[in-house]
């Protein structure tokens, strides 16, 4: 349904679970597509994050937004929040230069995916 929609807004595609029930080569063509426009997209697959371009770690840290569940019983049930510079700048590192990991991988051994 997000291919289908692509063509129609050029600015923004928000997308929940874009990979769901699709082969991989074609969640990354629908990432292709998505190109340079402002995308939120909600996802519990790996591939869909290993297939996401970061240039910078400011890219990665305001790319990405982290949501949790909030301990505290007095506070919203959910926290959002951004990754930190220090953190954005050492997991981009590692995506980066090192690229030993998938990004998925990378993201879940920091805690955040």
């Amino acid at each position: 349904m997000a291919y289908l929609y692509s063509g129609e807004g050029r600015h923004i595609i928000i997308a929940d679970e874009l990979m769901n029930g699709l082969h991989h080569s074609l969640g990354v063509a629908l990432l292709d597509e998505i190109g340079d426009r402002q995308a939120f997209l909600a996802t519990h697959e790996p591939v869909l994050m290993d297939n996401i371009d970061f240039e910078s770690a400011d890219e990665l840290r305001r790319s990405l937004i982290h949501c949790e569940r909030n301990t505290d019983p007095k506070g919203p049930p959910f926290v959002w929040s951004q990754i930190d510079e220090t953190k954005a700048a050492r997991i981009f590192h590692q995506y980066d230069v090192a690229s030993i990991k998938h990004g998925h991988e990378l993201l879940q051994d920091w805690g955040i995916w």
